[in-house]
């Protein structure tokens, strides 16, 4: 029996031709699935000035002045910038994934009877009010409308939580400045029960840093590590940018547990005013326990309240004169009372 010798080429030009097909079927669906549709939202022609919202976090009204965002209600507010660069960029150009229906009708069935948000977006004069209602759990879309407007859309559920945050959450909070054990040359501690020391710290050339307290020499390594405590301190939130002193009270700051005055050379990278190794003094009041797992604290003559890691500030509360002596007067000095 004679084979066709035809018959194997012509099996492979088959089967490269059904693979390249399917290859083509495959990749056109990828290409489907990749390429969401988007509604356009008609929205605002001009550059967005103000930013008005409500949410669980209350009322958030915020204008543009030349460049810069600030809050209508006090432009001396530190308000980070990225929060209303970003809520602005969200709404130039709102993109809903579908439109739902365009009569208007049903709201109740959408959450729109009773907006969970409204954002109200102005522009020269011009405004539009975007009010959201229920979350589409299946595709984590949120249902939208504009005031005034039939039209039901469905937008992706970062658009709602980008105008989410509350004043507070977009404060640019108040820096520690002091990084560096090296570059600490002094601590005075005032306790609130009237006791106070001071720990100052000298280097000769290329030598290690040696503490006195008081003027008497100290343990190197826990005044070191004392020190190095003061450089963990960071601020974790702020919860009043601008206190006055009746205020105060409420956060234990009028009757502090400490406080600390710190001297040190900076070399300021950040900084261009401060010349480097310049000295420079910074002033930590230690106020009372929020409850939590911090204290209330001011930073210098700031007017902010803000909160430190208790952790961190109770091992520093908790040290006094006498935790830095030298381990072999330590020795001594319990040899003397025992002999005594």
């Amino acid at each position: 029996m004679k084979r066709n010798k035809w018959l194997p080429m012509v099996l492979a030009v088959v089967a490269i031709g059904v693979l390249g097909g399917g290859y083509m079927i495959l990749d056109q669906m990828s290409r489907e699935e990749d390429e969401v549709e988007t509604v356009a939202v008609p929205t605002l022609s001009g550059e967005i000035d103000s930013i008005e919202y409500t949410s669980d976090t209350g009322k958030v009204s915020l204008v543009k002045n030349g460049d810069v965002w600030q809050w209508s209600e006090d432009a001396a507010f530190p308000l980070r910038q990225d929060y209303p660069q970003a809520m602005a960029s969200q709404a130039q150009t709102i993109e809903a994934t579908s439109l739902v229906r365009s009569d208007g009708q049903n709201l109740s069935d959408y959450g729109l009877d009773d907006p969970a948000q409204s954002i109200l977006l102005s522009s020269q004069g011009d405004s539009i009010t975007c009010l959201i209602g229920d979350l589409n759990s299946y595709t984590d879309e949120y249902y939208m409308m504009l005031e005034g407007e039939k039209e039901i859309y469905t937008v992706p559920s970062s658009f709602p939580t980008t105008f989410s945050y509350g004043l507070y959450d977009m404060i640019e909070m108040e820096q520690w400045p002091v990084s560096t054990v090296s570059s600490v040359n002094s601590v005075t501690v005032e306790k609130s029960d009237g006791s106070s020391w001071e720990l100052t710290a000298s280097q000769e050339d290329d030598e290690d840093l040696s503490y006195q307290v008081d003027g008497k020499e100290a343990d190197d390594t826990s005044a070191q590590e004392y020190v190095r405590n003061i450089t963990y301190l960071t601020v974790s939130q702020c919860v009043n940018y601008k206190a006055s002193d009746s205020e105060l009270t409420t956060y234990g700051l009028d009757s502090p547990e400490a406080i600390l005055r710190i001297r040190y050379s900076d070399s300021a990278e950040d900084d261009s005013s401060v010349s480097e190794n310049e000295v420079q003094e910074i002033t930590l009041t230690i106020g009372a326990s929020n409850g939590n797992d911090g204290y209330y604290v001011r930073i210098g003559d700031s007017q902010a309240v803000n909160v430190m890691s208790a952790e961190v500030l109770d091992e520093i509360l908790s040290q006094n004169a006498a935790d830095f002596e030298p381990a072999e007067e330590t020795q001594s000095s319990s040899g003397e009372q025992a002999n005594s």
